[in-house]
Order: structure tokens, then sequence, then C-alpha cells
């Protein structure tokens, strides 16, 4: 029931702004922002900072080494700018098939409730798909295991 503020953000800084480098230095994972440093969207800059914040720290979380991939750019149909796609691909452990379609579950998580390592409470991917839904877009999950995951979200400039 959040109402949008939506305003024109340069998406090169509020990435480079929301992600922790320090954490991912310590950790020895690169981080590579590909994200063109002139491209200006229409979002809610808070909300979709929330976005951010959870796909890097899950990507964090769940990378051991390697890195960490931001890029972006403008979706076209017939010259005309549509909206924009925003991936965050990883190399960490990877999600098996069959447990992708729940990651967007509230309190759903990915290993076993017992054996869990990580941490985390399951609620960061069922609020950054929240989040998206409020903008009118949706997020994709492309992951293997053992080979990493790539989140691709798309907002379309009509939210």
């Amino acid at each position: 029931k959040q109402k949008l503020k939506i305003t024109k953000v340069n998406l090169y800084e509020l990435v480079e702004n929301s992600i922790y480098h320090e954490m991912a230095k310590n950790k020895g994972i690169k981080i590579i922002n590909k994200i063109p440093k002139s491209m200006n969207v229409n979002i809610d800059e808070n909300l979709f900072k929330q976005i951010i914040i959870n796909l890097f720290s899950n990507a964090l979380k769940f990378t051991e080494k390697g890195n960490i991939k931001f890029n972006a750019n403008e979706e076209t149909i017939e010259g005309e700018v549509e909206g924009f796609e925003l991936s965050i691909t990883d190399t960490g452990c990877g999600i098996e098939k069959e447990k992708q379609q729940y990651l967007f579950d509230k309190f759903y998580q990915a290993e076993n409730y017992m054996t869990r390592e990580k941490g985390g409470t399951g609620l960061g991917l069922a609020i950054v798909k929240k989040i998206i839904e409020l903008h009118k877009g949706t997020i994709h999950i492309d992951s293997e295991l053992g080979k990493g995951s790539k989140f691709s979200i798309f907002i379309p400039n009509k939210s």
C-alpha cells in the first residue's frame, strides 16, 4: 500500500553508493559495476536502494570467491525506451532449480533451516519482489548449482 516517490536517479551512483566495497574487499570478492555512468532512471530511490542492498548482500553472502557484477541497459521497442533492466550476477554457490520458484516467498530459504550457516530471516527477496512489483516491474533468476546466480530486474517507464 506504499506510495512511490518517483524521481530521476542516476543508477550507476545509486548502486555504487549502496554496495559495501569494504565487505567485498575483506572477503576477496571483486565488484564490477558495468552500469553506464550517465544512466538515469525513474524510480523511488529509497525503495530501490533496498533492492540493491538485499541482492548485493545475498550475492556477497553466497559467494566465496570471484566477483559480483552489476549491469544495466535501457530496453527499447521500435526505438522507444520502454524501461530498463538491471542485473546482478555472482560467481557464488548457485541455487538448485527446484528451489528457485520459492525464493521470493516470505521466510523461505534455500538452505535447510536446521543446517543453515549463512543466517538471515528469509524476508530479503520477498521484500525485493514487493518493491519491484510496486514499480510494475518483474524479477527473474537464472542460477546453476556451483556456477552462481544472476538476478535480472525489469522496470518499465510507466511505474
